[in-house]
């Protein structure tokens, strides 16, 4: 990772795209734990997909707090009916939204979590509030 990011450290913004984990497989969320903090990110985000159960969610939140997540990035909004059931979840944590996917093409279906769009989304009214 370090001479990695040596090459790159002219450029403005690095992402850095992890392979998938279990979140069940400790040594992987451990190794996982280990390259992030070699590459000392600014911010780090928690993708879940908006299909996760309420349950299922809780369990990602606790069980990837050991990466030290700064954020949820929130995935595949557009085939979720709707995200009502995550509101406990989402008021108990504490690590804000920030971006949502809304499509199949990234990085054009990624967009800023606004306070607006999360209530819209959280609530099922899409059509009662702007998209911005």
């Amino acid at each position: 990772i370090r001479p990695a990011l040596a090459r790159l450290r002219e450029c403005d913004v690095v992402l850095l795209d992890t392979a998938g984990r279990s979140p069940r497989d400790q040594s992987q969320l451990q190794l996982l734990s280990e390259i992030l903090q070699a590459a000392e990110p600014d911010a780090t985000h928690l993708v879940a997909s908006a299909h996760s159960s309420p349950q299922h969610l809780s369990d990602l939140l606790e069980r990837f707090a050991v990466v030290e997540p700064t954020h949820l990035l929130v995935t595949k909004i557009d085939e979720a009916v709707q995200l009502g059931s995550w509101s406990a979840v989402l008021f108990e944590q504490t690590l804000p939204i920030s971006y949502l996917g809304t499509g199949q093409q990234v990085p054009q279906d990624l967009a800023v979590a606004s306070p607006r769009r999360v209530a819209r989304d959280l609530l099922g009214n899409s059509s009662e509030l702007p998209q911005h």
